[in-house]
Order: structure tokens, then C-alpha cells, then sequence
């Protein structure tokens, strides 16, 4: 009885530790879309901007990034 509980424990603790990879892959591929449709939204259309490709969004979501940070991504108006 003792071994089959300590079968089932150790098959969930595999199985939930190979769910951890994809599910943190999935987020930050979520987190990157979501910064770019937030950079769209806020930043100016008629400014001459260099917003961050998706793939380099998601690297910087993967760090952490304040909404903050996340504008000062807009440039500048051109003069």
C-alpha cells in the first residue's frame, strides 16, 4: 500500500514538473503580445517610433517591466 502511495506521488510531482516548462514558455509569449498591443495602443502612430519586435518583448517581460518602462519605449515627437 506504502509503495503504490509513493508511486502516485512521484508520477505527480514528474507530471506537474513537466507542465512547469511549456506553461512559463506560454505566459511570456502571452506577456510579449499583450506589451506590443499595450505599445500600440499607447504610443503615437504619426511619431517615428522603433517599438521592440515581439520576439524582444518577450525577453523583456521575461525580466519584469513596469508599465512605466514599458512607455518609454514611445519616442519622442519628431520636431
Amino acid at each position: 500500500m506504502k509503495i503504490s502511495i509513493l508511486l502516485t506521488v512521484l508520477v505527480l510531482i514528474l507530471f506537474l514538473g513537466a507542465q512547469a516548462g511549456p506553461a512559463k514558455c506560454i505566459r511570456k509569449r502571452y506577456c510579449g503580445a499583450k506589451m506590443l498591443n499595450i505599445l500600440e495602443k499607447y504610443c503615437d502612430p504619426s511619431e517615428k517610433c522603433s517599438i521592440p519586435s515581439e520576439e524582444d518583448l518577450h525577453d523583456i517581460c521575461a525580466k519584469g517591466v513596469t508599465m512605466e518602462q514599458l512607455t518609454s519605449y514611445c519616442c519622442e515627437e519628431s520636431q
